[in-house]
This record gives C-alpha cells, sequence and structure tokens, in this order.
C-alpha cells in the first residue's frame, strides 16, 4: 500500500496511534478518515528511519495540531478511563509546543475553537465521559485543591478532567507545564474559578 508522508509518521510518543490500533485492529487504514496520521512506521521498518526521515521527508512525529483529529479518533473506540493519560501526553505535548513557539497562536486558536465544538468530546472526565469545551457540558475545570475538589464533585455542571492516575512528577508536570496550555485554551484550575 503507498501512502503519502502526510498519511504516515515515524513514531508516536503519546500512544495514541498504537492504543487505537490496539484496540480496534480489525480498522483497516482506509476506514480511518477523519485522522490526518493514519501509520507509524517504526514498529514495521525500525532499521529504515534515516531513510524514511531524511530521504522521504515522512514526518518524526505527527503534527501537533494533528493530534485533536487522532484524539477524536481515539474517542470513538475508547472510553475515557482507558485512554486518559495518552490525553495527558498529547496535552504535555501541546504545552511543550507552546512554549517552544512549535504552536503558534494561531495553533490555539484552531484547538480552543475546536475544542469549543460540541462534536469535539476529547477530554476525559473523571465520571468516564467524553467531553469538549462547548457550555452544554457545564464548567471543565481540573483540580489543583484536593479540598474544593471533595466540596464541589457533586455540584452539577462542573466537570473535572480525568488524566490517570498521575505519578508525584507527573502531577507536578501538570501543575507547571500542562495547566499553562490549559489555561490558555480556557480550562482554568478549580482554584482559579
Amino acid at each position: 500500500m503507498f501512502l503519502s508522508p502526510e498519511e504516515i509518521c515515524w513514531h508516536d510518543p503519546t500512544g495514541c496511534l498504537d492504543q487505537i490500533k490496539e484496540i480496534n485492529p480489525q480498522c483497516s487504514l482506509t476506514e480511518v478518515t477523519h485522522c490526518p496520521v493514519k501509520k507509524t512506521l517504526s514498529n514495521i521498518y525500525p532499521g529504515l528511519h534515516d531513510f524514511f526521515i531524511d530521504g522521504c521527508r515522512v514526518h518524526e512525529t505527527p503534527p501537533l495540531c494533528g493530534y485533536l483529529q487522532i484524539l477524536l479518533q481515539l474517542s470513538t473506540v475508547t472510553l475515557p478511563s482507558q485512554a486518559a493519560n495518552a490525553v495527558f501526553q498529547v496535552f504535555l505535548k501541546w504545552s511543550d509546543g507552546l512554549k517552544s513557539g512549535l504552536l503558534s497562536p494561531e495553533d490555539i486558536i484552531y484547538l480552543k475553537e475546536h475544542l469549543m465544538k460540541i462534536n469535539c468530546a476529547v477530554l476525559p472526565t473523571e465520571y468516564d465521559k467524553w467531553i469538549s469545551l462547548h457550555p452544554s457540558f457545564g464548567l471543565v475545570c481540573w483540580s489543583d485543591n484536593l479540598k474544593l475538589w471533595k466540596q464541589f464533585k457533586h455540584f452539577d455542571k462542573i466537570e473535572f478532567l480525568y488524566f490517570s492516575k498521575l505519578s508525584e512528577d507527573e502531577k507536578q508536570i501538570l501543575r507547571t507545564k500542562v495547566s499553562v496550555l490549559m489555561q490558555t485554551i480556557g480550562i482554568p484550575a478549580l482554584s482559579q474559578m
């Protein structure tokens, strides 16, 4: 099968594409029409990295904004609790892109606009449902304060993002790096509401 460089990448460090394939192995490449990157090459041709990257100009990883479509595909094949850590890894990639400048102001606008759409439910919640930032889902935030979370966790129309059981290092990354991205795209910390 011949694919264009836009349809493939060398590898996906977030694990999203592998998770999609693992959960839905019968899904053929032609059926995954919503996903701009459909196939990783590192596990098929492990010794041909330079050939594909330098010679064929295949992307090392999926484009940053392409992860939104990948998350949409992932949300159709798995439960939020199963994909929560993969979503965290995507947020971390976006956060690194924001800090380095690889994620441009136009890219941020693109992400915000799409995450506001009701049919772009790619955010996992503590109650194991996919949501977007559309107002019909209520107020979306992340918990940075256990005491406040206990106080508000049963309120209607407040949704708490869930990124799986994070290690202490990942919790620190959430507070210092990922929180900046979330605030930029309109997801406040509970203590800031």
